[in-house]
């Protein structure tokens, strides 16, 4: 049994363009690029086909564990030695957890985990936070709850996704969204999604906002 810990993905504003005109050839290169005695490290790189640009970055961080106490156990001996030399490397910065000893929700969102988000770990697939934490946004930049976005989501491009899974929920959980701004990071949105008094997990977006000079430029 494996599980994501953490996943940080990066967009350049290359792959923003692509988006826009949809149509073009893409590749992608993928490979493990550290391995730990209970995780490894997982890189994909997605490339536009014809000017070999890099469109989107992601790493992941994946923890081997023990299907009865659901704790991280050792990678199989077969894999420490297939991939000995990644061992030794340097471990690669990984996704870590913020303070929440000054928080202030700036918009709350609440969700019940649906049956169809349950995947074969039998909890919520690490995928569907993703969903959570932009619905959350979406339904804050409508109502005004933010000011480094506002109105419809889709105006803005987003430059950098980070996930860090905390614990797990299942199906017809009650999860509470919690959003707010940094004013340390004055282009990014944090959540901390929660059940109960649990930490489930933290996310934080980060968007390229225009300029001023941007802006009335789009207008032209």
């Amino acid at each position: 049994m494996r599980f994501v810990r953490c996943q940080s993905v990066q967009f350049t504003p290359a792959y923003h363009e692509q988006v826009e005109f949809p149509g073009r050839a893409v590749r992608f290169e993928a490979k493990i690029i550290f391995v730990g005695k209970t995780s490894y490290i997982y890189e994909t790189k997605m490339f536009d086909r014809d000017t070999d640009k890099e469109l989107a970055n992601r790493r992941i961080q994946v923890v081997s564990i023990n299907k009865e106490t659901r704790r991280p156990k050792p990678l199989p001996d077969w894999a420490i030695e297939q991939y000995s030399h990644l061992t030794s490397l340097p471990r690669p910065a990984v996704v870590q957890p913020f303070d929440l000893s000054d928080v202030k929700p700036a918009f709350v969102y609440p969700v019940t985990v649906p049956p169809s988000d349950i995947d074969l770990n039998m909890h919520t697939n690490q995928s569907q936070y993703v969903r959570y934490c932009f619905n959350c946004a979406a339904a804050g930049a409508k109502r005004g709850a933010y000011s480094i976005i506002s109105g419809d989501l889709l105006d803005y491009d987003l430059r950098s996704v980070d996930l860090l899974y905390q614990k797990e929920s299942q199906e017809g959980d009650t999860l509470r969204i919690e959003s707010w701004e940094d004013i340390r990071e004055p282009d990014t949105i944090k959540f901390q999604v929660k059940k109960g008094d649990d930490n489930i997990l933290q996310c934080k977006m980060s968007f390229h906002i225009p300029s001023v000079p941007d802006i009335e430029k789009a207008k032209l």
